[in-house]
């Protein structure tokens, strides 16, 4: 059984500037797939790849994986 938000097709997540997205698992927490990030405030800003940051206080017995692929 799969828990959370999972597609094996597109899928988006849209954040505003200065928002947090707080992500838990069981098990484990795995981000795959095309990161864009970027501002409204100019033309073409989800064409170039952007920084993630990821604050992982209090995860207990479990781990995350990261993947970026640009």
């Amino acid at each position: 059984m799969q828990e959370g938000i999972a597609s094996a097709e597109n899928a988006e997540i849209s954040l505003y500037d200065g928002t947090t997205l707080n992500l838990q698992g069981a098990r484990a927490v795995n981000l795959l797939g095309k990161v864009w990030m970027g501002r409204l405030q100019y033309a073409g800003a989800y064409l170039a790849p952007s920084w993630s940051m990821v604050k992982h206080l209090g995860i207990l017995n479990t781990h995350y994986n990261i993947s970026h692929l640009f």
